[in-house]
């Protein structure tokens, strides 16, 4: 798979980029068929191994992202714990920045 939600937001270069890793693959090794496909076609080409796939059943942090967006909505388990996450956090970035004004300030 190739990227995420928001990994392409300049979609020319990041794919002019993939071009040209496919096109090395192919011209490395032509046994290889590497191409763009779907996320559907990639699965089905496992149908005939046999995988055990593994299961996470813990619970995930809260995260940032670089835009400034906490991604905590989609498991709501642990929801105190999400909270605690956020307000040390919240308090690291406060120390950091206080820490920052004392020394060069």
């Amino acid at each position: 798979m190739f990227g995420d939600d928001f990994a392409h937001p300049q979609a020319r270069k990041s794919y002019r980029f993939m071009d040209i890793i496919l096109k090395s693959i192919k011209k490395k090794d032509s046994s290889l068929n590497a191409f763009y496909s779907t996320a559907e076609t990639f699965l089905n080409s496992f149908k005939n191994i046999e995988i055990k796939w593994p299961v996470y059943k813990g619970d995930l942090f809260p995260y940032l992202t670089n835009t400034g967006e906490y991604w905590t909505g989609y498991y709501s388990t642990n929801v105190h714990f999400k909270k605690q996450v956020r307000s040390f956090v919240a308090y690291v970035h406060f120390t950091a920045n206080m820490y920052a004004v004392n020394v060069f300030g």
